[in-house]
Formats: C-alpha cells, sequence, structure tokens
C-alpha cells in the first residue's frame, strides 16, 4: 500500500503512523484515502453540531407568509436575525424561540394553516370560512395582520 510515503498532513508519531497504515490495511485503502474518509467523516460530524439556519425562503415556508414579508421582518428586527451580504439569515432556534415569547400557546407554526388552505380542506369556499372566523366559530392566530388556522382545529371540524 505505500504507507510509508502517504503524506499525513499532521505531526503525528511514528506508533500513530503505523497504526493509522493498520487501520487502512484493515479496509484495504491507501493511507491517503483512509485519511480523506476520515475527514470528511469528521467534518459531517461538525455540520451536524452547527445550528440550523433558514433563508428568508425557508423563513417564508416556515411561518407561511410571503417572501417579501419574511425579509421586511428580518430588515425591521421583527425577527432575530443576520445580514450576510445581500441575504439574511435566521438560527431556526432564535426564530422558534421568537415565537414562543410572541405568540405563547401557538408556537407550532408548521402546524397553521392559511385560510385558503383550511378552505380547500374543509371543502367550503374561502367567503364562508371569512365569515365563520368573523364570528368567532373558528379560532385563528394573526401573523402579521393574516389570519392562521391550525391545523388541529381544522381537523376536529372535519370529524364534527
Amino acid at each position: 500500500m505505500g504507507c510509508e510515503k502517504a503524506y499525513i498532513g499532521a505531526v503525528v508519531t511514528e506508533e500513530e503512523k503505523q497504526l493509522l497504515c493498520a487501520l487502512a490495511r484493515a479496509e484495504n485503502i491507501s493511507l491517503s484515502e483512509f485519511i480523506k474518509r476520515k475527514l470528511l467523516v469528521d467534518a459531517d460530524k461538525e455540520q451536524a453540531a452547527l445550528p440550523e439556519m433558514l433563508t428568508v425562503d425557508e423563513m417564508a415556508c416556515y411561518l407561511h407568509v410571503s417572501r417579501r414579508k419574511a425579509r421586511a421582518m428580518c430588515e425591521s428586527g421583527t425577527v432575530p436575525s443576520r445580514k450576510f451580504g445581500k441575504s439574511y439569515r435566521v438560527l431556526k432556534k432564535a426564530l422558534d424561540e421568537f415565537l414562543v415569547r410572541d405568540m405563547g400557546q401557538y408556537q407550532d407554526l408548521p402546524e397553521l394553516l392559511r385560510p385558503e388552505e383550511a378552505a380547500n380542506y374543509l371543502k367550503i369556499s374561502r367567503c364562508t370560512l371569512n365569515r365563520m372566523i368573523v364570528s368567532g366559530e373558528i379560532k385563528t392566530v394573526r401573523i402579521s395582520n393574516r389570519h392562521r388556522i391550525k391545523r388541529e382545529v381544522v381537523a376536529q371540524m372535519v370529524g364534527a
């Protein structure tokens, strides 16, 4: 395999080098290939340890708002975010904390539906749904002056 000639790229003792060569031979690959694989695995572990960052598009999907509204929330400081060049990034954890703080019991935003989605699911017109919202038959949460309906409320209505 030519272990003696392989470039390790780090300061290692002779014992460590022999151990690495033995491990590479056990997998029937060259030492340099073994080290590349090991570095890739380590890089994947580091990547998994990093917090999840959302783009403006991902945040808009997560909140069920338009891309323009999500960007405006970042620009105004409504949502904790960082600007990198021309784009914003939001820590998912910080966004969840913001939602819990500002929305209390409605912290499960992916579980919220836009009125047109709820109307389609209930097989009623948007106009009928709006009347039900105004009359209080359907409880909603308001995000950026827009109604959102919890999926469980819609599911209860279907089951009732």
